[in-house]
C-alpha cells in the first residue's frame, strides 16, 4: 500500500512541477543605457583634512545581459549581469578639479512586478544588487602647487565589493515572444567605499540614478 502510495504521490509532484514549469515564461536580453552617479560623502567636511567636500555627479554608460522569469503573469524574478560606469567630480576654490571613475560588473537580482494591459504594461522592479570593482581612474588638475587637496586623492579604494539596495520602474510593450522595456532605476549603496578610520568620512557611498532600454526575447 506505501509503495502505491509513492508512486501516486510521485506522479502528482511530477504533474505540478510539469505544469509550474509550462505555465512559466523565460526571458533572455541585453540592456543598454546612461547613468549618473556620485559619492555621498558624510560629514560634508573632511575631518582630518578640514577640507570641504564639494562631489557632484559625473556620466557614464551601462551595459548588460538579463534574463526574467515570469512564474505568474504578474510577478517574476529578474536577474541581471552588468557592466556600469560610477564615480564623482569636485571643485573647491583653491582651483583644484579631480575626477574619478569607477567601473563596475553588477549583479542584481530583483523581484519584478508587472501592471496593465496585455501588450502596454507598467512595471516595478525592487530588490537587492551586488557588484564588485574592475578598475578606477582618477583626473587632477590643480592651478596652485601648495593648494590643500583631500587625503584620498591618489589612494586606491579601500572597499572593492558592493552591496547595494535598487529600484525603479518603467513601461514595457510586449510582441509575440518579444519585449521592449524602458526603465528608471535609483541604486543606494550600503557599504563604504573608503575606510572611515584613515580617511575621516563615517560615510562615502555611491549613488545613482539611470535609463535604461532592454530587449528581451521569450522562450517560453
Amino acid at each position: 500500500m506505501k509503495k502505491y502510495l509513492v508512486i501516486f504521490l510521485l506522479l502528482c509532484c511530477g504533474e505540478s512541477f510539469g505544469q509550474f514549469f509550462n505555465r512559466a515564461h523565460n526571458y533572455v536580453g541585453v540592456k543598454g543605457g546612461y547613468n549618473m552617479s556620485w559619492m555621498s560623502f558624510y560629514p560634508n567636511t573632511n575631518p582630518y583634512t578640514q577640507i570641504p567636500t564639494d562631489a557632484s555627479s559625473i556620466g557614464g554608460y551601462q551595459v548588460g545581459i538579463v534574463f526574467r522569469n515570469m512564474s505568474e503573469d504578474h510577478v517574476g524574478i529578474l536577474a541581471e549581469v552588468n557592466y556600469s560606469q560610477k564615480g564623482w567630480e569636485e571643485k573647491n576654490r583653491q582651483g583644484i578639479k579631480y575626477m574619478r571613475k569607477l567601473n563596475y560588473i553588477e549583479v542584481p537580482i530583483m523581484t519584478h512586478i508587472s501592471m496593465g494591459k496585455k501588450k502596454l504594461r507598467f512595471f516595478l522592479n525592487i530588490g537587492p544588487s551586488i557588484s564588485f570593482l574592475l578598475s578606477e581612474q582618477e583626473t587632477l588638475t590643480q592651478q596652485d602647487p601648495n593648494a590643500d587637496m583631500q587625503n584620498y586623492y591618489g589612494k586606491n579604494l579601500d572597499q572593492k565589493f558592493d552591496f547595494a539596495f535598487c529600484g525603479g520602474g518603467g513601461l514595457e510593450y510586449r510582441f509575440k515572444k518579444q519585449s521592449v522595456l524602458l526603465e528608471g532605476r535609483y541604486t543606494l549603496s550600503l557599504l563604504n567605499v573608503f575606510d572611515d578610520a584613515t580617511i575621516g568620512y563615517s560615510s562615502s557611498r555611491n549613488q545613482g540614478v539611470g535609463v535604461t532600454m532592454t530587449w528581451l526575447y521569450d522562450f517560453h
